[in-house]
């Protein structure tokens, strides 16, 4: 899934990817979001939707800098 916090329907998206990860068999979840602020709310969306569904998803977080360098996310 592609998401953008700061533009789209933030509680549609936690509908619609709470009712993928009940419906399905999901082994693990990885959000990649960038370093602005606005997108750290992606992985937040995301781990609310796991304790949604009610399962126990493992989830790796990214975050991309503004020179394309990946690294994990601290929590």
């Amino acid at each position: 899934m592609i998401d953008c916090p700061k533009f789209d329907d933030r509680n549609q998206l936690l509908e619609k990817l709470t009712r993928i990860l009940r419906m399905n068999d999901v082994k693990g979840i990885t959000a990649l979001y960038m370093t602005v602020p606005c997108c750290k709310a992606l992985n937040n969306l995301v781990s609310g939707a796991v304790k949604s569904s009610g399962k126990c998803i493992p989830l790796k977080s990214y975050v991309v800098g503004i020179r394309g360098v990946i690294s994990e996310a601290r929590a």
